[in-house]
């Protein structure tokens, strides 16, 4: 889809084999170009390893912050045992197996909701907000928790990248803000197996 939209086309308009095309707003496209800098073949590999790092480096951010274990052994023993059980899962696999970038933004997530990044706690959230709308909860759990300086950061990072979306690319963002963020059959059918909505699960 990247490689149509750097040729001239539009961007939301190409479709794979199976017939789904690209779902994420416009800024993730210019996020996601060097992806289109190599084979296929040899980003995937990479992609792959990234991506497996990504998952372990998530269960250690989560476990250094709420293991109870105190000693080095018992820490090791619980992160280990997470590992395999995070990696283990459905749908940890699935995003695995389809090079999603969910483990990704899940670690954009976990710094700033974990207090990671504490100066500039929001920004992380409102990128990953920008790349992919799902984040968009966490700026609402800010706001439930009423962390008003990490929602309006938050806020202004996803405005401000959507901003570089429009700017860059403005015929996909027009298409996509009134058309292709409501047409939900793009991302495939209600009753697919790996849906996990609460809607797809009723």
């Amino acid at each position: 889809a990247i490689r149509h939209l750097s040729t001239g086309g539009a961007l939301y308009s190409w479709a794979n084999e199976t017939g789904f095309g690209f779902t994420y707003p416009p800024v993730a496209a210019l996020i996601l170009q060097p992806l289109t800098w190599g084979s296929p073949a040899l980003v995937g590999r990479i992609w792959l390893v990234l991506s497996l790092v990504a998952a372990v480096a998530a269960v250690a951010l989560i476990v250094r912050r709420l293991s109870p274990a105190h000693s080095v052994l018992g820490r090791a023993a619980l992160y280990l045992a997470c590992v395999g059980l995070f990696a283990g899962a459905a749908q940890v696999q699935s995003d695995l197996i389809t090079g999603q970038i969910n483990i990704f933004l899940a670690v954009m997530l976990i710094l700033d909701i974990g207090g990671y990044t504490r100066r500039t706690r929001g920004v992380l959230t409102g990128l990953a907000a920008a790349i992919k709308l799902t984040p968009l909860i966490a700026v609402a759990w800010f706001v439930a928790t009423r962390q008003w300086r990490a929602a309006a950061i938050s806020s202004a990072t996803f405005v401000a990248a959507t901003l570089v979306g429009w700017i860059t690319c403005p015929r996909d963002s027009l298409d996509y803000w009134t058309r292709a963020v409501r047409d939900t059959s793009r991302v495939g059918q209600l009753d697919l197996p790996m849906n996990a909505s609460v809607l797809g699960t009723l």
